[in-house]
């Protein structure tokens, strides 16, 4: 069976009210071809994590050293500029491939650049 794996982003990656945070394919997720899906998720978790631990403690020292991880802002903004480099990279890439213009697969991916 095929699935479509298609790029998507949230508007919002995490909430300090709420108390949740997206990382990974839930904040978003990126086509199988351009082989970034699993960096930038573990990279994502990583920053998640430090800006928890940044509420947690709320920028406090802890066992004589200075926290030095960032808040959710700067989590949100790290998946944004991701996000939005690699739609300006899928763009430029799939549009250079001109040799099956006819195929299902890549009129759809032209269209979606063109459209966008």
């Amino acid at each position: 069976m095929c699935m479509p794996a298609n790029s998507e982003s949230l508007s919002q990656f995490a909430s300090y009210e709420n108390r949740w945070i997206a990382i990974g394919d839930s904040a978003a997720s990126f086509d199988p071809l351009s082989s970034q899906g699993m960096l930038t998720a573990l990279y994502s978790a990583k920053l998640g994590a430090e800006a928890i631990f940044f509420q947690y403690f709320n920028g406090k020292k802890t066992n004589n050293k200075e926290i030095t991880v960032q808040p959710l802002e700067n989590f949100q903004q790290y998946i944004e500029n991701t996000f939005r480099k690699y739609k300006s990279e899928k763009s430029f890439f799939y549009n250079k491939e001109q040799r099956w213009n006819n195929e299902v697969f890549w009129k759809r991916r032209h269209e979606d650049h063109i459209e966008k």
